[in-house]
């Protein structure tokens, strides 16, 4: 079974996520309202894909995404960066960089703030799936 962990400070994302995704397949999914706290998750559970919220108080989702992929290197999760706008505390161009680093991860998915549709995320599962059975 499929490891799913969400990562937003909004309750009512992270239950729209659960909702989509249970509606698509059966899977354990694992919440958490920052990054900080859903680094120490996996630091325990390695999930087989990560979808993150980008403006976050105590640990955004790019930072988040660097400590992952730093501080955990064998870590083989899937990570989805779902976001729409600037943060508040940095610029456009800033912004820009930290999408465009993102984006260099052959394991990253960058959406917007909507979630996805069913179609997509479809899509999405079934490269996790793919990879995760070689």
């Amino acid at each position: 079974m499929m490891t799913i962990l969400i990562i937003d400070d909004d309750p009512t994302m992270r239950e729209l996520w659960v909702t989509r995704l249970n509606a698509i397949l059966p899977c354990e999914i694992i919440s958490a309202e920052d990054g900080a706290k859903a680094l120490e998750i996996a630091k325990i559970v390695t999930p087989n894909l990560i979808i993150s919220d980008f403006s976050m108080s105590t640990m955004s989702g790019f930072e988040f995404w660097k400590a992952l992929r730093t501080e955990l290197q064998n870590q083989s999760s899937y990570f989805i960066l779902n976001t729409s706008h600037v943060s508040s505390n940095g610029s456009i161009v800033e912004y820009n960089s930290k999408i465009d680093m993102i984006k260099t991860d052959t394991r990253a998915w960058v959406v917007g703030k909507d979630i996805p549709s069913r179609k997509r995320i479809e899509a999405m599962l079934a490269v996790v799936n793919s990879r995760n059975h070689h």
